[in-house]
């Protein structure tokens, strides 16, 4: 009976353990951003290409960069380039033109002065962290950082 139980604990440990290494893996699989490294690169390269679709308002040359998956214009022109996670636990990656060349607070292409006055210098950026009603912190914080004039970084985790 203790060889028949033994033999049962190691076949399910074993499950686990194969369960693990295919979620490493499938998160692997559906982690679609850009590391910062990757988006300081591209801006660099195509910056060119970006300011003249930001001027004649329209994104195709951007949407077919490699690496870029969405773009949104409104008070900034943000860029998307992926993230990863799920529900409340998800992480948004890109960056944002604007030609006040200032850091913001941005979402989807829009902004908000009062949120952009609460950032605090951090490292090479600045970061946010939204508060609840009660002026307490969220989880929900932002970071940006300048790539090159009018350029920025972001990243949101939520």
């Amino acid at each position: 009976m203790k060889t028949f139980l033994k033999g049962l604990l190691c076949f399910f440990w074993g499950l686990f353990v194969i369960a693990v290494i295919l979620l490493v893996a499938l998160h692997s699989f559906f982690d679609d951003s850009l590391s910062k490294r990757q988006i300081f690169r591209l801006v660099e390269k195509h910056s060119e290409t970006i300011l003249a679709d930001i001027t004649s308002n329209d994104f195709a040359d951007i949407l077919a960069i490699d690496g870029v998956t969405g773009v949104e214009s409104g008070d900034v022109t943000a860029v998307e380039c992926g993230g990863e996670g799920l529900a409340s636990a998800t992480s948004y990656y890109g960056f944002y033109y604007i030609e006040a060349d200032k850091p913001v607070v941005q979402w989807n292409g829009m902004f908000d002065e009062a949120d952009s006055d609460e950032m605090i210098q951090d490292g090479d950026g600045f970061s946010y962290t939204e508060m609840h009603d009660d002026n307490t912190p969220s989880d929900n914080v932002y970071y940006t950082e300048r790539i090159l004039p009018g350029f920025y970084y972001y990243e949101w985790h939520f």
